[in-house]
């Protein structure tokens, strides 16, 4: 997964193992993508099911609250990529 050709993003799975690790490479990914295409043409970004999807990874992985919450709120860029706030993603990825 290392060297010319890998994967974006993988440092976090070195760091952080687990379903924890996964759930944040994940959304990394996602606020990457979501973050280099223009705010217009965001709608349809990812598919219908990925915010439900993400919302289930992160409710069965019990994380903290502290952890959890802003996950969820970056969650939101996968239920409607189009219409959540840069302002917010920001935030939350803090």
């Amino acid at each position: 997964m290392h060297g010319p050709g890998a994967l974006e993003g993988t440092e976090v799975l070195d760091e952080v193992s687990g379903e924890f690790g996964l759930i944040l490479w994940q959304t990394l990914r996602d606020v990457g993508l979501w973050s280099s295409v223009a705010p217009g043409e965001r709608a349809g970004l990812f598919s219908a099911s990925a915010g439900q999807r993400r919302a289930a990874a992160i409710l069965a992985a019990s994380l903290e609250p502290e952890v959890a919450t802003p996950l969820g709120v970056v969650g939101g860029i996968l239920e409607d990529p189009a219409g959540t706030a840069s302002e917010q993603v920001m935030l939350a990825c803090r």
